[in-house]
């Protein structure tokens, strides 16, 4: 039985692996924050984003991000942009209620699908009275460890993040294909 499960638990692990030959560098202004403990402040850092296919799955949007030791990847997959985007709205809702009362709080705003057995959890993150941050950590099979990946957006990212979702969802990324260009 054990073995029935572990099999099970692997070919889900497969399903949707990324096809490599389909990634493609998506045109984006999206940037990630990260906190530098040496300046005390959040700050920009080297935002990539991509869209690749799945085989026997959908277009998932890939962000990657050069942060302050080990980098970080991130995915949204096709089937789950909707409910990212509600958890996007909700954040919105909350900052523009944050900013009016002057509160600071940190607030689980949801989850929502990553890849495989992952799941982005989305957290509404106060840096102040003023500046609220959409909080995304990469959680496997429950998120219990504390060394998970976790970037953050500022307003501006979170649009622009929630703007390209909704381009993934109507196919209309904005996508360079480099590859054909230099060859």
């Amino acid at each position: 039985m054990r073995v029935l499960a572990l099999v099970v638990v692997l070919l889900a692990g497969c399903a949707g692996t990324l096809d490599k030959s389909s990634i493609t560098r998506v045109d984006s202004d999206l940037t990630v924050l990260d906190y530098n403990d040496i300046t005390n402040r959040y700050a920009d850092q080297p935002t990539f984003v991509d869209v690749g296919k799945r085989n026997g799955a959908g277009k998932m949007l890939i962000v990657e991000a050069d942060l302050y030791g080990p980098g970080a990847t991130f995915y949204f997959p096709e089937e789950d942009a909707l409910a990212t985007i509600e958890i996007i709205n909700k954040y919105f809702d909350w900052r523009n209620i944050a900013i009016e009362r002057g509160d600071t709080l940190k607030k689980e705003l949801g989850k929502a699908s990553s890849w495989s057995q992952f799941d982005n959890r989305f957290r509404f993150f106060s840096a102040n009275p003023s500046r609220h941050l959409l909080e995304v950590k990469l959680c496997p099979l429950g998120c219990s460890s504390s060394n998970n990946p976790v970037i953050y957006f500022d307003e501006q990212g979170a649009r622009e993040l929630k703007t390209l979702l909704l381009a993934l969802q109507q196919g209309d990324l904005n996508t360079r294909d480099s590859d054909a260009i230099y060859q």
